[in-house]
């Protein structure tokens, strides 16, 4: 099970390129294949679409044949399969249709991972493991040199210092954000600073 979640780490890093690297390379599609910015719009938003739209298949799928097969099959033939099709693409159409397609790869990943934290992991623990994924996306606006396995260090050192909330009880953690949790300062792990900024 740890190789399935490493693979669904993987495969969520990849889901989050594919949400925004069309911005990256909007210039050169331009170029290339005379994409418009309305052009990867309307693809960007039909990635969202049949993301969206694949949750409760998915959801299906994740109880009824398991998170192993979903994802795997899923994120294979849709995410690769878009990926295929990306590359080959010689119109905005194709751009289109890619998205989309990777839109479904795409749509089982943080599930999978959340179905399999839930059966694996205490309760109290899995809140943890699910909100690894947001507060590395909180702190993605810094620049990419900093490493996920810095973000990881960051969450993992952070988690050891919580206090259950007064209104939850023992049963919930409250989490505070203050500046420096969001990369707003400097954090300091062991002997190693890190600017946070």
């Amino acid at each position: 099970m740890q190789v399935g979640i490493v693979l669904l780490c993987l495969a969520y890093v990849f889901s989050q390129f594919f949400r925004n690297f069309l911005a990256v390379l909007s210039e050169q599609l331009y170029l290339d294949i005379g994409a418009t910015s309305d052009d990867l719009a309307f693809a960007m938003g039909l990635w969202f679409l049949t993301f969206s739209l694949m949750q409760i298949p998915v959801g299906t799928a994740l109880d009824k044949v398991g998170p192993k097969l979903t994802s795997s099959v899923i994120f294979l033939l849709g995410g690769a399969g878009g990926s295929v099709i990306f590359a080959l693409a010689t119109t905005p159409l194709h751009i289109t249709l890619s998205m989309g397609l990777i839109g479904i790869g795409c749509s089982p990943v943080l599930m999978g991972s959340y179905y399999i934290f839930a059966r694996m992991y205490d309760p109290k623990f899995f809140a943890s493991l699910a909100a690894a994924p947001e507060i590395h996306s909180i702190s993605s606006g810094r620049p990419f040199s900093r490493s996920i396995a810095v973000d990881a260090r960051i969450l993992v050192d952070r988690l050891q210092h919580l206090e259950p909330s007064v209104s939850g009880g023992d049963d919930v953690v409250g989490i505070g954000a203050p500046d420096e949790w969001l990369g707003f300062g400097d954090v300091v792990l062991g002997d190693e600073a890190v600017d946070g900024s």
